[in-house]
C-alpha cells in the first residue's frame, strides 16, 4: 500500500525555501508554513491551490505527488519578480535620415 499522511516528504525528496530561508521537507512542514502565513495571504488562490493538493496527496498518497510539488513551486514563487524590469530606449521622432550608401571609387 501507498504511503499516506503528512510525514510524507515532496516528490524526488525535494526541499523547498521559503523567502526567509525556512526549509519545507515534508507536507507536514507545508502545511504548517501555509497555517502561518496571514488570513489574507492564505486566501488567494495560488496558496488555496496548494493547499488543496497537500491535502489531496497527505490523504490519498503519492498519486498528487507531482501536483503537489508544482503548486508549492509556484506559490512560493509567486509575486517575486524574475528579473527587473530595463528601461526602453525612447523613439526618436523627427527627420529620418536616409541610410549612408557605399561610396564609388574613381576609376584612372
Amino acid at each position: 500500500m501507498a504511503k499516506t499522511g503528512w510525514s510524507q516528504k515532496f516528490f524526488m525528496e525535494e526541499t523547498f525555501t521559503t523567502p526567509k530561508g525556512r526549509k519545507l521537507a515534508t507536507l507536514a512542514d507545508a502545511r504548517d508554513y501555509i497555517l502561518s502565513l496571514p488570513k489574507s495571504e492564505q486566501s488567494k488562490p495560488h496558496w488555496q491551490h496548494a493547499a488543496e493538493n497537500l491535502i489531496q496527496q497527505a490523504e490519498l498518497g503519492p498519486a498528487f505527488a507531482l501536483f503537489t510539488n508544482i503548486g508549492m513551486s509556484q506559490a512560493l514563487q509567486f509575486g517575486e519578480s524574475p528579473e527587473p524590469k530595463r528601461e526602453k530606449k525612447r523613439l526618436r521622432i523627427g527627420k529620418r535620415l536616409p541610410p549612408k550608401l557605399p561610396t564609388r571609387r574613381k576609376i584612372r
